[in-house]
């Protein structure tokens, strides 16, 4: 997939990384990007079921979204839902950047160097973020 979570995504929404060395601005995009994937991944997971697993994970490899994209339609009609790759991908960037947002005073604050409301550094506000996105995944998978 595509990145999808920008630096300008984000100051969108009003998470400025501007001041952050350009490394570390990289990686927080990659992780953020890394858990977008890890999500629609699972979520994709959960619709086409276990046995394609291996299938998927080759298409996605080759860049096949379109084979993953009519895979998905089909094994949600299947199951008698309405689905598409492209409503699962709009989703889990929804639940994501609305967490960011949440967390927008932190992260703006540990990009800016001030010291953030509750005294975390910026190691932690980041760990925050991605144990967020990790629950989310979880529980976005499990099945009642």
């Amino acid at each position: 997939m595509s990145k999808i979570i920008t630096r300008e995504l984000l100051e969108k929404l009003g998470v400025i990384l501007s001041t952050q060395p350009i490394d570390e601005e990289t990686a927080f995009l990659e992780l953020l990007n890394a858990t977008l994937d890890e999500r629609v991944g699972a979520n994709i997971m959960a619709v086409v079921g276990p046995d394609r697993i291996d299938e998927v994970k080759q298409w996605a490899q080759d860049g096949e979204q379109d084979k993953i994209a009519a895979l998905v339609e089909e094994s949600a009609k299947a199951g008698g839902e309405d689905l598409t790759l492209q409503d699962i991908i709009d989703s889990e960037v929804d639940i994501l950047i609305g967490e960011i947002a949440e967390n927008a005073g932190e992260v703006m604050a540990v990009s800016q160097n001030e010291p953030v409301a509750d005294e975390k550094d910026a190691d932690a506000t980041v760990r925050e973020l991605v144990n967020i996105a990790e629950n989310e995944s979880v529980s976005s998978t499990q099945q009642p």
